[in-house]
């Protein structure tokens, strides 16, 4: 690495790009923490049936709702059909995939066990996903 090469800290954006099946898209994939390796494995999938995608890593999104509009719309509005992946409740989610998205979450109480278990049992599996994402998109 030379002095001159300068690396941005894209956390410090609150969400940003971290894999890509194609130039030309289908859908975003927005999720945060271990739900990113998720997302990346659905857009495997789907690339595997000619649906490409980007995967949005959104670690922070009170950060990332302070970023400029233009970086927001970068973001979000490469393709009409979002979704996001989520372990947890989707309520925060609705206002980046918008009313044509969707929001893959648990958006009840009161499970328990292993979460491999717990991820199935809510459809938060990678086949599920890219079926269901399939589907939104018509394909």
């Amino acid at each position: 690495m030379t002095n001159n090469q300068i690396h941005t800290n894209k956390c410090s954006f609150g969400a940003y790009e971290v894999l890509r099946t194609n130039k030309k898209i289908h859908l975003t994939i927005l999720a945060s923490g271990s739900e990113v390796n998720l997302a990346i494995e659905t857009s495997h999938k789907l690339a595997n049936n000619q649906i490409y995608c980007k995967v949005i890593s959104v670690p922070c999104q009170n950060i990332f709702d302070m970023q400029s509009s233009s970086y927001k719309q970068k973001i979000l509005n490469e393709t009409k059909i979002k979704i996001s992946i989520e372990a947890a409740s989707t309520d925060c989610w609705k206002k980046y995939v918008g009313n044509d998205g969707f929001t893959f979450g648990i958006d009840e109480f009161g499970k328990s066990a292993p979460y491999k278990e717990i991820y199935k049992h809510f459809g938060l599996t990678a086949i599920n996903i890219a079926n269901k994402s399939k589907k939104l998109l018509g394909k």
